[in-house]
């Protein structure tokens, strides 16, 4: 009898407590359960950056019609604490590389990027592009997407990737490689091939690349040309650190379609992190010139015997 008073008045407390939960709950003002906005300052973004982007621009030929050029870029952003940038790197226009801020006859891309409370943004160019930006509350990453250029109608989208809050010059006093690339790599590419018999050509490609702690480099996949698939092996590839800090290059043999091209393959590699996932742009392939962007992500540190 006793235990069945005891346990009415145990229930009978723990409801009485439910109930005034219940009622401290509808008392805490709604807007402090919403979602709060973004915050950001002009000193979110700062630092080193990997950048990439990619699309077309569509431009107006001498007789009047408008022809779409599809254009790749990827490089190394650098930014200050008052938002003053530079920009080095490949800038893939057509069927032409052009190479800024590597070499020092090779100016960089300057601009400023101002950040507003929103984590909004506006990136200006000193050649005159115009991004409009997204960043990340920590400054960690930057979206964006180009609103004018001064060559033409602009589609185009990127993001940038914070690498390091030490500018180049600062990574190089510690060397070229401050991160440690090998083992086995998932490897996806996408963009278009301009090809001189048939014009552009949409391509992709998937499969396993390899880096060799000794430099070598490797892949091995499939390549869709135009809805057409292909098997495609990269032999003899070598990687070679480039002039700035976290980037390289890659050459080496085609084999497509049991088909040795005649020429070579180059790449340009921007290492985000401790090599644990690349990003890449095609400079020159056997096939046609290349427009032409990917991602490698390491999977393994072991490589294919």
């Amino acid at each position: 009898m006793n235990s069945i008073k005891e346990f009415r008045s145990f229930l009978s407390r723990f409801t009485m407590r439910s109930w005034c939960i219940a009622i401290l709950v509808l008392l805490i003002p709604a807007t402090s359960l919403a979602v709060q906005p973004c915050r950001c300052t002009q000193q979110s973004v700062g630092g080193t950056y990997a950048a990439a982007f990619e699309g077309t621009l569509m431009v107006t030929l001498g007789d009047g019609t408008k022809k779409p050029v599809p254009n790749a870029f990827l490089g190394i952003g650098v930014v200050d604490g008052e938002g003053n940038m530079s920009q080095h790197g490949y800038l893939v226009v057509g069927n032409q590389a052009i190479r800024f801020g590597i070499e020092p006859e090779d100016p960089p891309f300057t601009g400023k990027i101002t950040v507003n409370p929103d984590c909004t943004g506006i990136v200006e160019l000193s050649r005159g592009e115009v991004f409009e930006v997204i960043v990340d509350p920590r400054g960690e990453e930057v979206n964006y997407i180009e609103t004018v250029s001064p060559s033409g109608a602009p589609t185009f989208t990127g993001r940038a990737k914070r690498i390091s809050w030490a500018p180049p010059d600062q990574l190089r006093s510690n060397g070229n490689r401050p991160y440690l690339l090998g083992g086995t790599y998932v490897t996806r590419m996408k963009g278009v091939n301009l090809n001189p018999e048939v014009g552009p050509l949409p391509s992709a490609a998937l499969g396993f690349g390899t880096i060799g702690y000794d430099g070598t480099y490797g892949f091995s996949g499939t390549k869709v040309v135009a809805g057409t698939s292909i098997p495609i092996v990269f032999e003899n590839g070598g990687w070679e650190d480039g002039e700035l800090p976290y980037t390289g290059t890659v050459t080496g043999s085609v084999i497509a379609g049991g088909t040795q091209y005649l020429g070579e393959y180059e790449g340009f590699f921007v290492v985000l992190g401790r090599g644990d996932e690349i990003w890449c742009l095609s400079l020159e392939e056997p096939a046609g010139s290349p427009v032409v962007t990917g991602v490698m992500k390491r999977v393994s540190f072991r490589t294919a015997d």
